[in-house]
């Protein structure tokens, strides 16, 4: 059952508002478990020294900063602005932007990898976030999905 436009806009606006109201909670409660994907994900998306990677939905920046350890340039985008100011608190160092997953505003071929841990989810529209026109930034195309806890996965 397709959702109408205007479920999808309380979708959003749950999810926004919620994100904004957990962005503390998350971090101290699950931050540990959800920062242990990280580094699975971007081995599967080739990431390196010297890589410039798009953490999409990058909540408290945890793929951002470890794209960082590596030596990658990283910017990372949320839609919260609570995650936003989290991820800069903890993540000084790193670039960090409060923006719309299905609305990137990058120039083309602008990174290397785009990655999207658990954001996916959380989107009213998830499937344009694979459209190869929203994600012209990225210089050499391929289609990058992680599910859950287990296993990063590129095509």
């Amino acid at each position: 059952m397709a959702l109408s436009e205007l479920e999808l806009q309380a979708f959003s606006s749950f999810e926004k508002t919620g994100w904004n109201r957990a962005a503390d909670p998350y971090h101290h409660h699950w931050g540990n478990l959800s920062s242990q994907c990280a580094e699975p994900m971007l081995d599967a998306a080739r990431v390196t020294r010297g890589s410039t990677v798009l953490d999409v939905a990058t909540g408290a920046g945890y793929v951002a900063a470890a794209a960082a350890r590596r030596g990658a340039t990283a910017i990372g985008i949320d839609f919260a602005q609570a995650q936003v100011e989290l991820a800069r608190s903890l993540y000084p160092h790193i670039e960090f932007r409060q923006g719309d997953a299905e609305n990137l505003s990058f120039d083309e071929k602008s990174f290397d990898a785009v990655v999207v841990g658990f954001g996916i989810m959380h989107l009213p529209h998830p499937e344009q976030t694979n459209v190869r026109g929203n994600l012209s930034c990225i210089k050499v195309w391929w289609i990058f999905r992680f599910h859950g806890l287990g296993h990063a996965k590129a095509g």
